[in-house]
């Protein structure tokens, strides 16, 4: 952790970290440009992890569903 954003929300080395202390800390770094959109999570407790590659334009109105298809992965893998 090197920044803290709110009381479970922090950064360390561009990484985002949101912090659960029941089911673990989630650790995530999203991205893109004019032509590609990725996202990247893991659990470090559970052992999980999802990278989500696209070619949806990082200005397209449906960048943000790439992170939210890659949190919903997550989620259902983690449990």
């Amino acid at each position: 952790q090197t920044f803290e954003i709110n009381g479970n929300f922090k950064i360390g080395l561009c990484w985002h970290i949101i912090e659960n202390p029941k089911k673990g800390n989630m650790i995530f770094h999203t991205g893109g440009t004019g032509g590609y959109r990725s996202c990247t999570a893991f659990i470090p407790k559970s052992k999980t992890g999802v990278v989500v590659l696209s070619n949806i334009s990082a200005y397209s109105p449906f960048a943000n569903e790439i992170d939210k298809i890659c949190f919903d992965i997550l989620k259902r893998i983690s449990n």
